[in-house]
């Protein structure tokens, strides 16, 4: 849709609704610092509850790669 604006996790679930059907569970909002410094990584666990974790050697045309903030 043109005029538009997403970020990164908007664009996912956009294409998960539109290719897959509902989203598996409700996303929590974005912390006060998006870049979850704390001790837990809420939307990376999401991630890994809704996605498949790959190894980077293994990442193909139209995989997801997320980048952490911080070392695991």
């Amino acid at each position: 849709m043109r005029g538009v604006g997403c970020d990164c996790l908007g664009l996912l679930r956009g294409v998960w609704r539109e290719f897959v059907g509902p989203e598996p569970m409700p996303v929590l909002p974005y912390s006060r610092d998006w870049g979850e410094t704390g001790p837990v990584e809420v939307l990376a666990g999401a991630a890994r509850a809704a996605m498949i974790e790959l190894d980077i050697a293994d990442a193909r045309t139209g995989g997801v790669i997320l980048f952490r903030m911080r070392a695991p």
